[in-house]
């Protein structure tokens, strides 16, 4: 039926971006992860902003300005939220590419003996494609799971906003002078 086409079709387009020949959409998966577990690592250091207004960026005001708005709730989601952004950014690193990870598994807890066997590494991967794609028993979980996966486009576009606000707007205001 079309629904199921449907689905698998944006299967394919969140695993491999519609590129499925030859794996390229799930190397370029895999690069935008490295660049998305980057921008993870440099937002922690550009969030902290000292021991007397660290405070700050864990909330927001819906009556601020656009332009605080739009930083507060930037720097709010980024906080409250990094641990699953940045898992979601490492367990697409080892689904684009799976091998390096199996094989630091297969050098640490040596090969496996038998397919009965499962090592510790091998059940720190499984949990990786759990997490990463939100499979869970509960449907309640899979709702919350959904709705946090907008949290990296919201993300975006308040990164866009305070990129435009800063930048754009910037070099705009001595034109018009």
């Amino acid at each position: 039926p079309w629904q199921a086409e449907a689905v698998l079709k944006l299967a394919e387009l969140h695993d491999d971006l519609l590129l499925v020949e030859d794996r390229r959409g799930r190397w370029w998966n895999g690069v935008g992860s490295i660049l998305v577990t980057l921008l993870c690592l440099t937002g922690v250091i550009l969030w902290w902003r000292g021991l007397k207004v660290w405070r700050r960026g864990l909330v927001f005001s819906w009556r601020s300005a656009w332009p605080r708005f739009n930083f507060d709730s930037h720097s709010a989601l980024g906080f409250w939220f990094f641990v699953i952004l940045f898992i979601w950014a490492v367990t697409g690193i080892y689904l684009a590419f799976p091998d390096p990870f199996s094989q630091f598994v297969d050098w640490y807890w040596g090969p496996i003996d038998t397919f009965e066997e499962e090592r510790p590494g091998d059940t720190v991967l499984r949990w990786a494609v759990r997490l990463h794609f939100g499979r869970w028993r509960s449907h309640t979980l899979k709702t919350v799971w959904v709705i946090m996966g907008l949290v990296p486009a919201v993300m975006f576009v308040t990164g866009i906003g305070m990129w435009w606000h800063r930048v754009v707007v910037r070099r705009r205001e001595p034109v018009r002078a």
